[in-house]
């Protein structure tokens, strides 16, 4: 899939050595290895800050990147985000709202079948998650931004290529500006935009326009309020999602 808007930003480092010679502090210095081994330390501090400062590459200042106390918590600034209402149908073509995320942890993205770009990582990690998480009753809603071509049989047939399990992950397809409503003004995320830049070809010869939208996965609560957004395309904040789904299951299950 799909390319997105991304920031990222810098450290830097100031003078703390004040006015002395270089050979008077690097004297000093050596004579007090305490100080060196702090300063050492701090160093690798920085450039540690600094790298990952640089590499973060995440479309939105909402992506979760701290463990809050409680799994079940919503991260920083997630009350700003919703799950509207919808009416879609399933891969077995039975309708599906909102309450599919009712009582249950669950795990959701956007995606089209056809999509060779960024849809193939994330995927990748959705199964993944569905791997590592089974047995714990998460569930997992994966919907297409493309329904013209994701039928529900295209659908049944996609899950049966990806090895996904039925009996917790649902795809849906059934209405374009449903799903460009969920993610603009719910989740507050880039809208859903063709792109006949990237065209894509078909398996019948034809073809059609890359679709550009968002690749986070969306924890979402028992409530059905959002808990957090994780980079679908970034195994490590897939496995920080993972972790925290197991968690917020387990914090359920004691408050039940």
């Amino acid at each position: 899939m799909n390319m997105e808007k991304r920031g990222n930003g810098e450290w830097g480092m100031g003078n703390w050595m004040g006015g002395r010679s270089i050979e008077d502090r690097s004297l000093s210095f050596a004579r007090r290895p305490r100080l060196r081994r702090r300063l050492l330390s701090l160093g690798v501090l920085c450039v540690t800050v600094c790298s990952l400062s640089a590499c973060d590459r995440s479309e939105s200042p909402l992506d979760a990147s701290e463990v809050t106390e409680s799994a079940l918590a919503p991260d920083p600034n997630m009350d700003m985000l919703s799950i509207l209402d919808f009416e879609l149908v399933n891969q077995d073509g039975s309708p599906v709202t909102r309450d599919i995320f009712e009582g249950n942890i669950t795990v959701l993205d956007f995606f089209f079948t056809h999509c060779p770009f960024v849809c193939v990582p994330m995927s990748r990690n959705m199964l993944h998650a569905q791997s590592q998480l089974a047995g714990t009753d998460v569930r997992f809603v994966s919907i297409s931004v493309d329904p013209e071509n994701d039928t529900p049989e295209r659908l049944r047939e996609y899950a049966s290529e990806l090895g996904a399990d039925l009996s917790t992950w649902t795809f849906l397809t059934g209405d374009f500006d449903a799903a460009n409503r969920m993610v603009r003004e719910g989740l507050l995320l880039s809208e859903l935009a063709p792109n006949p830049d990237q065209p894509i070809n078909l398996p019948d010869g034809d073809t059609m326009s890359n679709i550009m939208h968002p690749s986070h996965f969306i924890l979402v609560g028992p409530d059905v309020g959002v808990l957090g957004l994780y980079r679908g395309i970034d195994r490590d904040s897939v496995d920080d999602l993972i972790d925290r789904a197991r968690r917020a299951v387990a914090e359920t299950r004691t408050e039940q």
